[in-house]
């Protein structure tokens, strides 16, 4: 670049002005870069956007960031290594984007997503795929090409998350302060200059969430005093119920949904297209944390302290349903109980491992499906996830171990 001339490359030992270069006679040029993996080269101006030369001629590279570039002055860049052609451009007003081959605009960072500071002198990728920033007042490393992100009260999540859930594409999660929403990705800036892909509370609901629950075009959510319905970014109350419900199972047979709450089994009913609160079942008051429905239609309730209880379900009226509680006595562990569903059967997570229902035993004993390490130990089983031929179970101890079904 030679002000009052423009751009230019060496040949045959002289400076030669390239095609349409001198349009940028008096123009700061910060970034050149190779576009793709031909003969095509990235330009990169200070405030008047980005170019494209071939060889040939000049051409204007439109995208998403141009607004951007103009205002807060494009000053290093690089070309990221990976399958998909992609720069980090960073910026000394507003942090740094990455753009993709077609201009989308593919991530923002900034002081709102933890940078120290806006201002950013160099970018540089490493052999890990990092980017290191030279900030104006010290250094920063960003693992951009990690499969990991974090949201927390910097993108809009207030509170301590309780429960995360994915309903018809949207991402909800449910804190101590309400719940929250993950906005649509937009690719481009909002008015606040920023990547409009944050989570926005649901009105309403400001309350402790414990609970969702996706029932076709409405998400049911169980909180600290009431259960909520929730379509797109609107609620309404379903029940008021002074006390949290802190799980849901929907019966795939019955238009009713069972709340599990603090003092025992509430019934949530489709009547004319609304769900409606139907009452609780009687002789249940112990507090419900977790619901399995069993091969054979019975429910199977978990508590933090009070054994498990079982309901058979009487589909004629539900309220009045049959209910059987087992305790210590059962051979249970004291403590904890609480239900699990692994391929098909129910489990018991309790403070000394995994147990099953033995029905011509009529008690609990240890489960050796998921291994002899998992049963009758003193591993506290609190949590269960399940995957093709594999299941994850967390206990106690903030260790999560994979299983294998055992076969006999």
């Amino acid at each position: 670049m030679e002000k009052g001339v423009g751009l230019q490359i060496l040949a045959n030992d002289s400076l030669q002005l390239i095609p349409g270069g001198g349009q940028f006679a008096n123009t700061k040029m910060n970034v050149i870069l190779p576009f793709d993996n031909k003969s095509k080269i990235l330009l990169g101006t200070r405030t008047e956007g980005l170019y494209i030369y071939n060889g040939r001629q000049t051409k204007r590279f439109k995208t998403d960031a141009d607004a951007f570039f103009n205002k807060n002055r494009l000053y290093h860049g690089t070309k990221l290594s990976g399958p998909e052609t992609m720069w980090a451009m960073a910026t000394t007003r507003d942090g740094l984007v990455v753009l993709d081959g077609r201009g989308r605009i593919r991530h923002k960072l900034d002081q709102g997503q933890g940078l120290p500071d806006n201002k950013i002198h160099y970018v540089f990728e490493d052999r890990q795929g990092a980017l290191w920033l030279s900030l104006n007042n010290g250094i920063s490393r960003i693992e951009i090409s990690s499969p990991f992100a974090i949201f927390d009260q910097r993108l809009g999540i207030e509170g301590t998350p309780h429960t995360i859930t994915r309903h018809q594409g949207d991402l909800f999660v449910g804190t101590t302060r309400g719940l929250f929403r993950l906005s649509k990705p937009a690719g481009s800036f909002g008015q606040d200059k920023t990547l409009l892909q944050v989570f926005m509370p649901v009105e309403g609901i400001s309350e402790q969430v414990w609970s969702l629950h996706s029932a076709k075009d409405l998400l049911i959510v169980g909180a600290a005093s009431r259960i909520y319905s929730v379509k797109g970014n609107k609620s309404a109350v379903i029940a008021k119920l002074s006390i949290a419900t802190y799980c849901f199972l929907q019966n795939d047979n019955l238009d009713i949904i069972f709340a599990g709450t603090r003092d025992g089994l509430a019934i949530l009913e489709l009547k004319n297209g609304a769900w409606r609160f139907s009452g609780k079942i009687a002789k249940i008051s112990e507090s419900i944390r977790t619901i399995t429905e069993g091969e054979d239609g019975n429910l199977w309730l978990g508590t933090p302290f009070q054994g498990v209880v079982q309901v058979k379900i009487n589909e004629q009226s539900p309220l009045k349903s049959t209910v059987q509680k087992f305790g210590e006595e059962h051979g249970l562990p004291g403590g904890m109980a609480y239900t699990y569903s692994i391929d098909g059967k129910v489990k018991i997570g309790t403070y000394q491992g995994v147990y099953h229902f033995n029905k011509s035993l009529q008690k609990f004993t240890p489960d050796l499906t998921l291994g002899v390490f998992l049963a009758d130990s003193m591993i506290t089983i609190n949590s269960t996830c399940s995957g093709p031929k594999r299941h994850c179970l967390g206990h106690g101890r903030y260790k999560t171990r994979r299983a294998v079904p055992w076969r006999f």
